[in-house]
């Protein structure tokens, strides 16, 4: 049954393909071989951030489409089905970097503003040019790999997340939890990201992080504004609205496959949660989802 793809580098399987905590390659590089388009993926253990500097484009994000313009940026935490289709001229960088190595710059500001995909137009001014030039000293730092390379590298990772967090909604990173909040949030989700397919027991998750079920909402609630069980719940919504639209797997075996025994009772599951039955959902999604552009060449 096809699942969606899990790369480490579009196209390259395997944690070896990076050969190091980060990768920097323009956007023209890797789309040119692949006539231009990047289909839905995954990469499990790695965060990209996509700055576009020239050219026109458009992604999927889950189940979310958009089109890109010059200045503007893509996040794409671990896990996110991500998928892209450029015009010829493109132009611009793609940044893979490490999970902790990602989540360690972008504590300084926003936090968890950057937990899910995020689309970010820096407008005309400064922020563009800077993001830029960050991502100009990186892919120079990695050719040259000079006396310290790698400190140097970090601080131009954690100025791009801090001009990015300048330009999201107030909302966004408003109110951000303290650093260990944080991170027994992050052990959470790293945990319920091992077990969510056949444990959805609170009593489960908690025993293993050592907290009571109370503290677990706390935290829960502090550092991601939902109790504990909805979040559970959002991580097994999430993974079948990936398959929905991005396999062509049956309801039955999307069902099986998040451990559900009765593909009756997980239709109701998804129906109380999305909104409307995971069939209507793929009927009204998966066409669009995929396809992304025009073909490459046009103006798009």
């Amino acid at each position: 049954m096809p699942t969606v793809p899990t790369f480490s580098l579009y196209g390259e399987r395997g944690a070896s393909a990076l050969g190091d905590w980060l990768h920097c390659e323009s956007i023209q590089t890797r789309s040119r071989i692949h006539h231009w388009e990047i289909r839905p993926h995954r990469h499990p253990h790695f965060f990209q951030i996509l700055y576009l500097s020239a050219g026109a484009g458009e992604c999927v994000l889950e189940d979310r489409r958009a089109r890109l313009s010059p200045a503007t940026v893509v996040t794409v935490p671990p896990g996110a089905v991500h998928g892209f289709r450029f015009s010829q001229d493109v132009q611009g960088w793609v940044l893979t970097v490490a999970a902790d190595r990602a989540a360690a710059a972008a504590e300084a500001e926003p936090g968890d503003a950057f937990v899910e995909p995020r689309l970010v137009w820096l407008g005309e001014g400064g922020s563009a040019r800077a993001v830029g030039a960050c991502l100009d000293i990186v892919s120079a730092e990695i050719a040259d790999r000079r006396a310290g390379r790698d400190a140097l590298i970090e601080a131009q990772l954690r100025s791009v997340f801090i001009l990015l967090g300048r330009n999201l909604p107030s909302a966004a990173v408003s109110q951000s939890p303290s650093s260990a909040l944080r991170r027994r949030a992050d052990e959470f989700r790293a945990l319920l990201n091992r077990h969510f397919r056949a444990e959805r027991s609170l009593a489960f998750y908690a025993r293993r992080l050592g907290v009571s079920e109370t503290h677990l909402n706390r935290i829960c609630r502090a550092a991601m504004d939902r109790s504990a069980l909805g979040v559970i719940h959002d991580r097994v919504l999430a993974e079948a609205a990936r398959d929905l639209v991005f396999t062509t797997m049956t309801v039955a075996e999307i069902a099986g496959s998040l451990g559900f025994d009765d593909p009756a009772y997980f239709s109701r599951f998804f129906c109380k949660h999305a909104g409307e039955g995971p069939r209507a959902y793929r009927q009204r999604l998966a066409k669009a989802a995929v396809r992304l552009v025009a073909p490459a060449g046009s103006d798009a």
